[in-house]
């Protein structure tokens, strides 16, 4: 189950951040980010980490880059320079970043805490999309369907991309539907 929560979460947020960024105009920077993010996945973390630079240095805002960079590092054994990276796409975009690191040390948490550090960033920013949608894929992880849907709906009224309304649509009406 958590290994489950761990791929949909990754999922969630990579491609929550590739389509926000698109719309907030980050286009130049998705190339490096992507390469980075397929490079961390494969265990290559100094090429993932040089990727994750370049796409900073075109977008100096791109706080995607600075929290998975900050993963990237902190994996890697350079606790501190990962934590920068974490504070600084925090003061770029807080819910997100607090997401992300909470997100990672989910790994070493009980079931309780895992729960509570998908939903505390919707306490933060209650209408920020990829902390909505993280919250709901643990609730569901989790049991708690008719929260997962809340949100699921929630989640709808929040993205403008009509294949996003349609996906979280289909996925609270399977979650109703499911016994």
């Amino acid at each position: 189950m958590r290994r489950f929560l761990a791929a949909t979460t990754n999922l969630v947020l990579i491609v929550l951040v590739l389509v926000g960024a698109l719309l907030n105009g980050e286009a130049l920077a998705l190339d490096p980010f992507s390469e980075g993010v397929a490079a961390a996945n494969r265990g290559e973390f100094e090429r993932a980490i040089a990727l994750f630079t370049k796409a900073i240095q075109r977008e100096p805002s791109f706080y995607a880059a600075y929290a998975n960079r900050g993963s990237v590092l902190f994996k890697s054994g350079h606790i501190l320079r990962g934590v920068l990276d974490w504070h600084r796409a925090r003061e770029l975009a807080p819910p997100f970043a607090y997401a992300v690191f909470t997100g990672y040390l989910l790994q070493h948490s009980s079931s309780k805490n895992a729960l509570l550090n998908y939903v505390l960033p919707t306490e933060l920013d209650p209408d920020f999309l990829a902390s909505v949608t993280m919250a709901a894929a643990a609730y569901q992880d989790f049991g708690r369907p008719e929260s997962a849907v809340t949100l699921l709906k929630k989640s709808v009224d929040l993205t403008r991309n009509p294949l996003w309304k349609s996906y979280f649509e289909y996925w609270a009406k399977s979650l109703e539907e499911s016994p």
